[in-house]
C-alpha cells in the first residue's frame, strides 16, 4: 500500500487508507507492506515488490 502526504487530497487518502491498513492488520490473514510519506519512491515500491508474493496492490496518489 502506498500513502503519500504530498498535498492535500494525499493527506486524506493516506488517513483514510491507515483505517484500512489497522482492519487489515486486526484480521491478521494478510501481511501489509505500507509505504508512506517519504517511502512512497519507485526504489522503495519496486523493492517491495521484489521482496513479496503480492495478490494486491494498492495505489494512492494523483499518478505520474
Amino acid at each position: 500500500m502506498t500513502r503519500p502526504w504530498n498535498d492535500i487530497p494525499t493527506q486524506y487518502l493516506h488517513v483514510l487508507s491507515g483505517e484500512l491498513k489497522k482492519e487489515i492488520d486486526s484480521v491478521g490473514e494478510h501481511t501489509l507492506i505500507d509505504l508512506e510519506r517519504d517511502r512512497v519512491t519507485r526504489k522503495e515500491f519496486e523493492k517491495a515488490l521484489d521482496k513479496a508474493n503480492t495478490r494486491l496492490v494498492i495505489l494512492h496518489g494523483h499518478g505520474s
